[in-house]
Parts: C-alpha cells; sequence; structure tokens
C-alpha cells in the first residue's frame, strides 16, 4: 500500500474516531489561557491530524478553535486520554504561517509546567492528497509565570 493511501487512512480512521469519541472537557472558568498551534511554511495543506500531548496534573482541555489560517475548514477534536488532545482539520486549503488552531486551557495549579509534545499523524495537499511532510518544534507551559511557548508545525522539507 501506497504512502499516500496510508495517510489518507489515518486521516479518515481519525475524523471516524472523533465521530463516536466522547468530548471530555471542562468549563472555562477563570484562569483560562490559550494555547495556540502554529504552522510554518504551508502550501495547500488541505487537512491534518495530530496529538498533542500534555500533562493533565497540570492543565485542562475545554475547547479547541480553528485559528485564521484554518479560516473555513472544519475541526473535531477529542480528549482521547488523560493528557492527549487529537485534533483533525479538514476541508482546508492553508498557505503560509500562521495559527492552525488555539486551544482553550485551565491551569490545574500554579506552580506546574508541561511541555506540549506534537505528534503529527497525517497530513494532505489539498490539491493531490498526496501526503505532506512535516517536522515540529514542541512547546511549553509553566503556571508560575502564566507563559506559553507554542508547539508549532513546519511543512516541506
Amino acid at each position: 500500500m501506497g504512502r499516500k493511501r496510508i495517510v489518507q487512512l489515518v486521516l479518515f480512521a481519525s475524523i471516524a474516531l472523533l465521530a463516536v469519541a466522547p468530548v471530555v472537557g471542562c468549563g472555562t472558568g477563570r484562569g483560562g489561557l490559550s494555547v495556540p498551534i502554529k504552522i510554518e511554511n504551508a502550501d495547500h495543506v488541505g487537512a491534518i491530524s495530530l496529538n498533542l500531548l500534555y500533562d493533565s496534573t497540570v492543565l485542562k482541555v475545554s475547547a479547541v478553535n480553528l485559528g485564521a489560517l484554518a479560516n473555513g475548514s472544519s475541526a473535531q477534536w477529542a480528549v482521547e486520554a488523560p493528557g492527549q488532545l487529537k485534533v483533525v482539520v479538514q476541508n482546508a486549503n492553508m498557505n503560509g504561517d500562521g495559527i492552525l488552531v488555539t486551544v482553550k486551557c485551565k491551569a490545574l495549579n500554579t506552580t506546574g509546567s508541561s511541555t506540549l509534545v506534537i505528534q503529527v499523524l497525517g497530513a494532505m495537499g489539498a490539491d493531490t492528497g498526496e501526503d505532506v511532510e512535516t517536522q515540529v518544534t514542541d512547546g511549553s507551559f509553566s503556571a508560575a509565570d502564566d507563559s506559553v511557548e507554542a508547539p508549532v508545525i513546519s511543512f516541506g522539507a
């Protein structure tokens, strides 16, 4: 089976899982924060499936909103296990640099920190349906100073 077909199957399976997965989250409440997941060098990217891994004793996810770069596309998300958020963005035609999604979270304590690890499960070109190469730079969160370093997904070799 070709790599293109494997990427398509991963994306479609991700969408199917999200359709039946329960969505777990919390109310926005006080102390909410926004964690952008940024993308760089997108060139007609049509779909992406990813996991965001984080310390569930430090953060609790309440929502995922599309960023400006993914405007007009659709997204599904679910907290599949403590500390594992799955996000699928599809029906897109993303170009350039910007915010893919913003993850709304609540800090669960005032001293914790967490690495924000990105795992790209698959990405496809909007025009070709071919898989798109990605590289990731993980982010971080520190409750002590309420700082967020956004994780980044870069496209291309």
